[in-house]
């Protein structure tokens, strides 16, 4: 890949052996409703994924490309209902020598596509507000009602909600009054969409991975995954797909960030946000406001 567009993110170290315990965020998790690395076999490539950051381009794409079919990107009903009984995640890895070489061994590729912090939060806010509204405040949050996935909403939620005092958590430690640990928000099938925050997932901090990263805001999500896959490259200049703005429905957002990214909740999320926005090399995020003249 070119490196001028990429970081590499080095943590603690890792394991002193294969007999300790190996990841516990990532290691035999019984293929929970989650997001674990997905792996590329024939070009040994692992990539962490992580939800509002891609999640569903690397969705499709791995279909087609277990499928041995990249033409057929983006895949249809029929190949995602076979897609989960072959689903090549890290999770499924048993074998423990398998499993450290996909994490540590010299010959595996390791990427990571992250997104900044503050509109990741957005995301998936908006992701489940929108589409599963009850579940989301009332029995995520205990709210008497649901209060919509607008602006107001996402303001109210960050105010009155448990989101900024105890689910999202900078140190990726969980605090004495949490309800949840990172590990199980990492697997949970709606809060794993804003949390925890990305420099905790993928061993990162519990075992000191290194990925090499892309941010979303820099590089494609389909351009950062094209520089390991050659098949991904020769879909990409051959095909259509740009023509039919196939890629860009990936990178689109249903919302007006700037709506909702208002100085006040900036005041809350910046801060709250921090810590991750300097692991990954973020600024603070700044409204876009449009004036008129």
């Amino acid at each position: 890949p070119n490196t001028s567009d990429s970081s590499e993110v080095k943590a603690a170290e890792g394991p002193q052996s294969l007999s300790e315990p190996l990841c516990p965020s990532l290691y035999k998790t019984g293929g929970q409703m989650s997001t674990p690395p997905v792996i590329f076999e024939r070009e040994q490539v692992v990539v962490c994924r992580t939800p509002q950051a891609g999640t569903k381009f690397l969705r499709d794409l791995t279909v087609s490309y277990v499928n041995s079919n990249i033409d057929t990107f983006p895949p249809d009903e029929s190949m995602h209902a076979g897609f989960q009984h072959i689903n090549p995640t890290l999770d499924k890895v048993t074998s423990v020598d398998d499993f450290h070489h996909y994490l540590f061994g010299d010959n595996a590729k390791r990427v990571m596509v992250v997104r900044h912090p503050v509109t990741r939060i957005l995301a998936g806010f908006y992701e489940i507000a929108s589409t599963q509204p009850d579940k989301f405040w009332k029995t995520l949050y205990g709210f008497d009602e649901s209060h919509g996935s607008g602006p107001k909403a996402f303001e109210h939620w960050l105010k009155y909600s448990k989101f900024v005092t105890q689910d999202y958590h900078s140190d990726c430690v969980s605090n004495g009054s949490a309800s949840m640990g990172v590990l199980d928000q990492s697997l949970h099938p709606q809060l794993q969409e804003w949390a925890p925050g990305q420099h905790c997932r993928c061993g990162i901090n519990d075992c000191g991975v290194q990925w090499e990263i892309y941010k979303i805001e820099e590089v494609p999500v389909y351009n950062a995954i094209a520089g390991y896959l050659p098949s991904l490259q020769n879909m990409i200049v051959k095909k259509k797909l740009a023509k039919d703005n196939i890629l860009e429905t990936y990178t689109e957002d249903q919302f007006d960030a700037n709506a909702y990214l208002t100085d006040e909740v900036l005041n809350i999320l910046n801060p709250l946000t921090k810590e991750e926005q300097d692991f990954f090399g973020y600024e603070p995020y700044q409204s876009k406001k449009i004036y008129s003249l």
